[in-house]
């Protein structure tokens, strides 16, 4: 499969505290299965994803805008650049799936200063749509485009 790369806004739990502590303690590791996890738990955004994605879900590397966590679900901090950059780099994606308007305005640039920097043959398909969670009356036929989009890239028709 062809490297997917998903953002998000940031996470947030009940006790932000305590899953800040851990992954202090374990690292990003740690980090990446917490946010795995708890996207897949049973929340909203998670169910959603799941829904229109499928199986698809377990192929994408989830990722966050901001490594900040939130204590409530309307958290939002700015995006941390700098961590969007070493994703990029790391990961390399062919594929990313943008999810939100928060994600949106911090991967276009982003991705710009990768190219920039040298990296010319690197040319990933971007994919943009709705926080999954968004309220909008078409989040979810939104949600099975940006799921179409990625399987046409995909080649697995």
């Amino acid at each position: 499969m062809k490297t997917t790369v998903a953002f998000l806004q940031n996470q947030w739990f009940k006790d932000p505290e305590r899953v800040r502590k851990m992954i202090k303690e374990d690292g990003e590791e740690l980090r990446l299965r917490i946010l795995e996890y708890a996207l897949f738990a049973g929340c909203l955004t998670g169910r959603r994803l799941k829904a229109a994605f499928g199986e698809l879900c377990d192929e994408i590397h989830w990722e966050e805008i901001s490594r900040e966590i939130g204590g409530h679900a309307s958290s939002v901090f700015p995006p941390d650049m700098k961590h969007i950059g070493e994703v990029l780099a790391t990961q390399r994606p062919q594929i990313i799936l943008i999810f939100g308007k928060h994600a949106a305005a911090a991967l276009e640039p982003a991705i710009q200063t990768a190219l920039s920097e040298g990296d010319l043959e690197w040319r990933p398909h971007l994919i943009t749509g709705p926080h999954p969670a968004a309220r909008q009356v078409n989040t979810i036929d939104d949600l099975n485009r940006m799921r179409d989009d990625l399987v046409r890239l995909l080649n697995l028709h």
